[in-house]
């Protein structure tokens, strides 16, 4: 009986979990950098391309100027399956040096991630 209380157990677990709105996601959708601007002067523009199956919907965060993570919006795959993102990069010489960027896609029960860096350099 034992076996049966633990059974039970987590039936209630698994049933609190999704409760709660959480999502389960197989892996499985492949997401490839395509390219990526670096390294990039202060003052210039990086721009993110990346690869996947079209009507993915893709999303991601980028590392700021001082260090913090800055979201990149939510964007669906066109019909050619790559998805792009650009962004500023402030003038002046601080803070210069690697910055990374992930991106994480799904599609229906799928999901796929990717991360990369870029360079802003003097």
């Amino acid at each position: 009986r034992e076996g049966d209380a633990m059974f039970r157990y987590f039936c209630l677990g698994l049933g609190l979990l999704l409760s709660l709105n959480t999502f389960v996601y197989a892996a499985g959708l492949k997401v490839k950098l395509v390219s990526i601007t670096s390294p990039v002067l202060p003052g210039g523009t990086v721009t993110l391309v990346i690869a996947t199956e079209p009507g993915a919907a893709c999303t991601g965060q980028r590392q700021g100027h001082f260090g913090n993570e800055i979201t990149l919006p939510l964007s669906n795959v066109g019909s050619n399956g790559r998805l792009q993102w650009s962004w500023p990069i402030r003038s002046g010489q601080h803070p210069v040096g690697i910055r990374t960027v992930h991106i994480t896609c799904t599609m229906g029960n799928r999901r796929g991630s990717l991360g990369t860096v870029f360079n802003v350099r003097l």
